[in-house]
This record gives structure tokens, sequence and C-alpha cells, in this order.
């Protein structure tokens, strides 16, 4: 046991080692986009972004995972109740290991764990036994890139139960070292180094039982943040335009003719045109083509065409064109082209023409009492 223990420091120092040596090599620095990339159009598949820049560690991170492995109890632990007359102190066998683990990283290099495992075993004389605990420890992290060396340490409470030596607890403390490596955007796998320590059968408190532990684990992580470089939520391993923020895939909306108006207020989305509709207008004179009769002469006429290429008549120059002028060969300036009608006469009409009661033009007009003939 001394020997596995001795192995798990090593293994310690060793990954304390690996760390340091990471975090003074600088990465290198990150490949220009292609052309493709560069421009705001989406490309498809995901960008060739390096292994070990996809899965950075993250503040405000959760981790929930399994594990398995095994632990190598010690030969002079203390894992029996002295109460029970028939038991007598004897080693358990190595232990196969099964549990859960949940963890929270509020900071990148920092975060906090639960663990709680059970291991089957048996006592020496072959009687069924079972060991058991549950911990928390602190993990310091070097969050260089997608795999990712770490250190812990914590404590708990280990367990045992047997048909030889009874049950019992005490207050088990551990440290170790360990990596992960991402698989996924939200799974990893995991590896760990420990030594568990207890009370030692025989002693006072101040010497320790070391009981070695190999764990491999997976872990499920809900959601990552970074790295976005653009911040539009599309992580950089997975976004066409790393540098863009972009609603499309992580890129801006497209813009299929090129005419640097995008697709969603383009109205002429295949055809390059001007701002802001997006159409075109080949003769630049304000008018877009498909409002245009002349769209290749350009014109302040109607229609937009010059005077003399004029396709449209306005035969009696009123202003109005013949096609909305109801009276086209009569000029006028009313709403449909026609000019107003005439007043219809207020005076009684005599018969001939003339207003009745009209003394020079009325022959049948006589003077009456008290008038004067002309």
């Amino acid at each position: 046991m001394k020997y596995l223990s001795s192995t798990v420091a090593a293994g310690l120092g060793a990954a304390l080692l690996a760390g340091s040596a990471g975090a003074q090599t600088p990465d290198a620095p990150p490949s220009p986009p292609d052309a493709e990339v560069a421009s705001s159009s989406p490309r498809s598949g995901p960008l060739a972004v390096p292994y070990q820049r996809r899965y950075v560690p993250e503040a405000n991170l959760w981790e929930l995972g399994l594990f398995g492995g095994m632990m190598f109890p010690s030969s002079s632990h203390q894992l029996y109740d002295p109460a029970l007359t028939s038991a007598v102190q004897q080693p358990f066998e190595p232990a196969g290991e099964i549990g859960v683990r949940f963890a929270y990283y509020p900071l990148a290099f920092l975060g906090g764990e639960l663990e709680a495992a059970a291991m089957p075993s048996k006592a020496e004389d072959g009687s069924s036994a079972g060991l058991w605990t549950t911990r928390g420890h602190l993990i310091g992290q070097l969050p260089i890139g997608s795999i990712t060396p770490f250190l812990l340490a914590g404590g708990g409470a280990l367990g045992a139960g047997s048909d030889a030596m009874g049950s019992d607890v005490d207050a088990a403390f551990h440290f170790g070292a360990g990596a992960k490596a991402a698989i996924g955007e939200h799974l990893l796998v995991r590896i760990d180094l420990r030594d568990t320590m207890s009370r030692k059968v025989g002693t006072d408190t101040t010497a320790l039982a070391h009981s070695p532990e190999i764990l491999f684990g997976v872990a499920f992580v809900p959601s990552r943040k970074s790295p976005d470089r653009d911040g539009d939520g599309v992580l950089d391993y997975r976004d066409p335009c790393p540098d863009t923020a972009g609603a499309y895939a992580g890129c801006p909306a497209p813009d299929t003719d090129g005419d640097g108006i995008d697709d969603e207020t383009d109205e002429c989305v295949d055809v390059p045109g001007v701002a802001p509709s997006g159409c075109p207008d080949s003769d630049g004179d304000g008018i877009l083509d498909r409002d245009d009769l002349c769209p290749n002469h350009a014109g302040t006429g109607p229609g937009g065409c010059p005077e003399k290429l004029c396709p449209v008549k306005d035969s009696d120059g009123d202003g109005l064109t013949d096609e909305f002028d109801r009276c086209p060969d009569e000029p006028a300036r009313t709403l449909d082209g026609c000019p107003a009608p005439a007043e219809e006469s207020t005076e009684e009409d005599a018969g001939d023409g003339s207003p009745a009661g009209d003394p020079e033009s009325d022959p049948g007009w006589t003077a009456g009492e008290g008038e004067e003939a002309p």
C-alpha cells in the first residue's frame, strides 16, 4: 500500500509539472479565416477550430457525471465495530467502485464537487462486505483547452459493513490529480488518481491508513457559452463566421445578389440593385426598372423616359396622358381631362331661346300696370 500511495503522490507531482508547462506555453495564434469566412455569406460545414481550443473551461459551468473504478482498502483500516465481541479486524479485498458526482465551477479555474459511491467487496475470510463513501472536494484546474489537468482535495465519510466485522464509519480525507477531455460540446471523459486517508487500527488519531483509488468517469455538461468570439451564441467551433455576429447559423443575413443589401430587406434577392429596395435602376434616373418605361434611358418625363423617347402621349397637352384622359382631344385641367360642363341658366326660357320677361327680346311682352313700354 505504501507503494501505491507513493505512485499517487508521484502522479500528483507529474500533473502539476505538466500543467505548469502547459500554462506557460502560449497557444499558437489562430489561423486567419479564409476569404469565404471573411465574407458575410454563410458557408456550409463548421469552421475548422483546433480541438484544444474548442471546449475551453469557463466560469459558471455545471457537470453531472457517473464514475467507476477500484479502491484498494488499506489492510490497517479501522472499519470494524470494536463493540462486537466476535469482530476481528481483517483486510478487505480490492473493491470495485461505482458512483455519481455533481460539480459546479463559479470560476474557470476553480470549482467544487460532491460524490457518493458504493464499493462491493469481501473480507479476507471470504465473508461478504461492502464499503461506501460520501465526500466533497475543491477542484483546481488549468483552463488551457479541451484537455484539462486538475488537482483536488477534500473530505467526507468512509464506511464499511461485513458479516465478520460489523459496521463502522470513519472520517476520511482525500487528495488526487487527474485530467478531463471533452469529446463534444456536452460530454467529457475523466480519469482520477487518489489517496483516501482514514484512521489506522491500533493507533491514536494521528496515524492514517491509506487506500488508493483509480477512477474513470463521464460527465454531462448542460451548457457552454464560450469560446464565442463574436458573442452571437454559436460556439466558434461550429460558427462559419466566428468574428461576425449573425442570426443565420452564426453568420449575418445572406446577400444572394451581392449588392450590399441583405436578403431580409432586399425586394429583388437574385438581381443586384440599389438601396433601399435592392432592385435595379439601370439608367440611374431614380426610377426602378420595374416602374420605368424606358429602363435604359434616363429621363424625367412621364414613366422615367426622355421627352423624345417617351412612349406615352398627351395629345391635348393638358398634362394628363391619353391613357388616363377621358377627353384626349380637349385640353382641360380637370381630374379626368374633360372640360367642366356649362353652368345651367337660372332664368325661365321664353321659348325662342331668349329669357322670359325681356322686353327687348320677347315679342310677346306687354307692359303691365305701372310699366312703360320700351
